[in-house]
C-alpha cells in the first residue's frame, strides 16, 4: 500500500521538486489512516496543502541562505583589503518549524478523516439496533409506526450510544405510541399477525350467529313452536 501511495505522490507533485526522502516521509503519515486502495487518490488529494506549505517554508529558507550567501561573498571581496573578520554563518533549515508548519497544514486533513471514521462508526451502531429492534415479533401492521420510533429514537445519539440503549429506548416509544392508539405492537406467542385479525373475525360472526339463534329460540318459544337443533 505505501509503495502505490508513494508512487500516487510523486506522479501528483512532481513538479514540486521535492526529493524521494520528503515523499517517503508523507507516504509513511498517509498510510496510517488508508484502509482500501480506493481512498488513495482521496489521500493524496489532501496532501497537496501540506506540501506547498513545506516547499513555501524551505523556498523562504534557501532564499534566506542564497541572499546571506551572497552578502557573504560582497563582504569576502571587500575585506580582502581589510582586516580578516569572522563572515556570519549560513542559517540552517529549522526541522524544528519546519515539522510545526507541517502538522498545522494536516491537522485540517486529519480533522476530516476522523470525523469520516466517526460517521461509519454511528452507521454501524445504527444498523446494529435497527436490526435487533425490527424482528419478526412486532405486528406487520405497526411495521411503519415501530420504523418511526426508531428514527426518532436514533436522532438524538451519540457516536458512543450502545446498540442495546437505542434498542431499549425504541421500544419504549414504540410501546408507548401503541398503549396511545389502543393496539399491541407485538404478535400474539404462536400468531403470525395475520391469524390474530383472522380470528378476531370469526369469534365476531360466531358470536352474532349465537345471539340470533338465541333470539330465534325465544320467539319461537312464546309461540309454541318447536325449533330443531
Amino acid at each position: 500500500m505505501k509503495t502505490k501511495i508513494l508512487e500516487a505522490l510523486k506522479n501528483k507533485y512532481k513538479n514540486l521538486g521535492f526529493s524521494d526522502k520528503v515523499f517517503e516521509g508523507v507516504a509513511n503519515s498517509i498510510q496510517t489512516f488508508v484502509k482500501e486502495e480506493a481512498e488513495i487518490v482521496t489521500y493524496v488529494d489532501g496532501a497537496e496543502s501540506m506540501l506547498k506549505a513545506f516547499q513555501s517554508s524551505a523556498d523562504q529558507l534557501r532564499q534566506e541562505k542564497a541572499l546571506l550567501e551572497k552578502e557573504n561573498s560582497e563582504l569576502k571581496a571587500l575585506k580582502d583589503k581589510e582586516p580578516k573578520e569572522q563572515p556570519p554563518t549560513p542559517p540552517t533549515l529549522d526541522l524544528d518549524a519546519i515539522a510545526d508548519i507541517v502538522k498545522q497544514a494536516i491537522s485540517p486533513f486529519q480533522q476530516k478523516v476522523e470525523a469520516l471514521e466517526l460517521g461509519e462508526k454511528k452507521k454501524q451502531i445504527l444498523t446494529t439496533a435497527k436490526t435487533q429492534f425490527l424482528t419478526d415479533e412486532i405486528h406487520p401492521e405497526r411495521k411503519a409506526l415501530a420504523e418511526l420510533a426508531f428514527e426518532t429514537v436514533s436522532a438524538s445519539i451519540s457516536n458512543d450510544t450502545l446498540p442495546e440503549t437505542i434498542v431499549n429506548q425504541a421500544k419504549d416509544f414504540f410501546n408507548k405510541q401503541c398503549s396511545a392508539i389502543g393496539v399491541s405492537g407485538y404478535k400474539p406467542e404462536g400468531s403470525d399477525g395475520e391469524v390474530k385479525t383472522k380470528s378476531a373475525a370469526q369469534d365476531f360472526v360466531e358470536k352474532q350467529q349465537s345471539n340470533t339463534e338465541s333470539k330465534t329460540s325465544k320467539i319461537a318459544e312464546r309461540l309454541g313452536i318447536e325449533t330443531k337443533d
